[in-house]
């Protein structure tokens, strides 16, 4: 079995896809899932305080004057090129007042309109949005 193929399987066996039941799948050695996952405790321990962080990090917000209208935004910023061991996160206000690191953050949003699009494609109520954007990313 193939990983998209055991996900189906537990999709269709409890009528959604829950992370606890992949997870519980997973524990047998036999599966192609249980090849995912990092079974080593302390280095399963270690990855999950990385993610904490970057949840930590993403959660943080500031507040920025825009058009007269004061709006939360996120206070620090992934950007895709800093997506390497060594990298990390850049505050916005660096990011947003360095023309080369804000063209980066801007070639991300736009990477990031493709995969929305593909994702909500189908979505007639959106069509109006998809073309706004198509014209602000040509």
């Amino acid at each position: 079995m193939s990983v998209l193929s055991e996900l189906q399987a537990i999709e269709e066996r409890d009528g959604i896809l829950n992370p606890q039941a992949v997870v519980d799948f997973a524990r047998d050695p036999k599966t192609e899932l249980h090849k995912k996952f990092e079974w080593e405790n302390e280095t399963a321990g270690d990855q999950y305080r990385l993610w904490q962080a970057r949840k930590i990090i993403t959660a943080q917000v500031v507040v920025a004057n825009k058009q007269q209208k004061s709006i939360e935004v996120q206070a620090f910023v992934s950007i895709t090129s800093d997506r390497h061991p060594q990298g990390g996160y850049r505050s916005i206000v660096s990011v947003m007042s360095d023309d080369e690191l804000r063209e980066k953050m801007l070639a991300d949003a736009k990477r990031d309109f493709q995969t929305f699009k593909r994702r909500y494609q189908d979505l007639t109520e959106l069509a109006t949005v998809f073309q706004e954007l198509e014209h602000v990313f040509a």
